[in-house]
């Protein structure tokens, strides 16, 4: 595949990057891979920084262990270049926190007072990213789709001990089979947590499965499991085990 195909840009800003892999066993998705901002946004303030940099910006360790996943398995890979918080590809365009104006208490300036050329914007960099995941999936022919996303290890100072959560709202005989094998494997793997697959946590893979009448799961990882290249590997090759072509099979 060539460079043109592996990206997809809205105006000068890369919104996909796509790893085509060799084997058309599943598809990854990672939406919250990256925390760049578009060009045009400006200057910003320390704590604006601060926020975009942390979770609230990027799922951290989401993007590199999907791509230790994709190289292990040798299968396809589409990530989201540009932050979730400009507008996160994992929730409908209806949802009130597509682009939030405050995150704990820190208003996002480039979030407030939008015009409608910078709302229509918004709604490019989600049609893109889904169009160009939904090309992919009809052009590699999948068995079944995996998001991967990340959780930090403490909300609302309560630490989490949750290690791998696995969210769905349909095929509940895998998830609950993965998490079993999992749990052999000495995971902490928890159903629909930190999140519910049941509610919007799973918009994107929801949305690409349902198209392409395909199964599908998405997994959150402890970030402070992957923020670093070695938790990557060492998690990126443990789910790699996990992830096998039959996993849907007697679904």
């Amino acid at each position: 595949m060539n460079e043109r195909a592996s990206q997809a840009y809205v105006g000068d800003d890369r919104v996909v990057r796509y790893y085509p892999g060799d084997r058309q066993t599943l598809l990854l998705t990672c939406e919250h891979a990256g925390n760049r901002l578009p060009t045009g946004i400006g200057s910003l303030s320390d704590e604006e920084r601060r926020v975009v940099d942390d979770h609230w910006g990027w799922d951290i360790g989401a993007y590199g262990l999907s791509m230790v996943l994709a190289q292990t398995l040798s299968v396809p890979l589409v990530s989201a270049d540009l932050s979730r918080l400009v507008c996160d590809l994992n929730r409908p365009l209806d949802a009130p926190d597509l682009h939030r104006q405050d995150c704990e208490g820190v208003k996002m300036s480039f979030n407030i007072g939008l015009d409608d050329a910078s709302l229509m914007g918004r709604r490019e960099i989600h049609r893109v990213f889904h169009a160009f995941t939904q090309e992919r999936i009809q052009e590699v022919k999948p068995g079944y789709l995996i998001s991967i996303h990340s959780f930090t290890p403490v909300w609302n100072d309560v630490p989490r001990e949750v290690e791998v959560g696995i969210l769905f709202n349909r095929y509940e005989s895998t998830a609950k089979r993965l998490k079993t094998e999992l749990e052999a494997l000495g995971v902490s793997a928890h159903l629909n947590a930190p999140y519910s697959g049941f509610e919007d946590g799973v918009y994107s893979i929801e949305r690409h499965g349902r198209e392409a009448n395909l199964p599908y799961l998405e997994l959150e990882i402890r970030q402070d499991l992957i923020c670093e290249r070695e938790g990557q590997e060492h998690w990126g090759a443990l789910l790699s085990g996990v992830l096998s072509a039959d996993l849907f099979i007697s679904t």
